[in-house]
This record gives structure tokens, sequence and C-alpha cells, in this order.
């Protein structure tokens, strides 16, 4: 059996979030794999789902392999509808907004 030294991959990943002040409504989810990122992809998505800049859910996951795959430096997913929370009834959607959004 022959030993082979692999040399480890250094990346740098990085998430930053804007939330209103009561954290009730997310603006934006920034997330960078390179530093410094020059190529950044915006996604628009309905409402925000559970990723906090830690916790990242399913639909936060496939849309960083899939940018990542497309050659960006990172992404940045801001929503139609800012409110944390929502399943998509159109009763919730008209709450869905506040001021910034």
């Amino acid at each position: 059996m022959v030993e082979t030294k692999v040399a480890p991959t250094m990346f740098d990943l990085k998430g930053n979030v804007k939330f209103n002040k009561s954290r009730t409504h997310r603006y934006e989810l920034m997330i960078t794999w390179k530093q410094p990122a020059k190529k950044l992809a915006m996604v628009i998505t309905n409402y925000p789902g559970q990723s906090d800049g830690v916790v990242m859910d399913l639909t936060t996951m496939l849309v960083v392999n899939q940018v990542s795959e497309m050659g960006f430096d990172g992404v940045v997913m801001v929503n139609l509808f800012s409110k944390l929370g929502l399943k998509g009834h159109p009763k919730e959607l008209t709450e869905g907004i506040d001021s910034v959004t």
C-alpha cells in the first residue's frame, strides 16, 4: 500500500445576512467562497427559508452548489417577500413585506 500525501484545500466561506431589528424579516443573504469575491450572482426567491448565515436549508444549498458550478465567487439571495416563516399562502403573502422590502 502506497501512502499519498494530499494537500488540504483551503477556502474561506463567508456569510452575511441583513435582517430587520426584530429579526422577523430577512432582506439579503450573501454567501461567498472566494475572497475577494469579484463575480457574484444574484438570485431572487419568493420568500426566505430557514438559512441564517450558519444554518442552510435545502434551497440555499442547491442554489450555492449551482452558482459555484457556474463559476461565480459567491451568491446574493434576495426575496420578493421578506417575512420569515411564510408558507406561501396568499393571505400570508399580503403580510410578507414591510417598508424596506
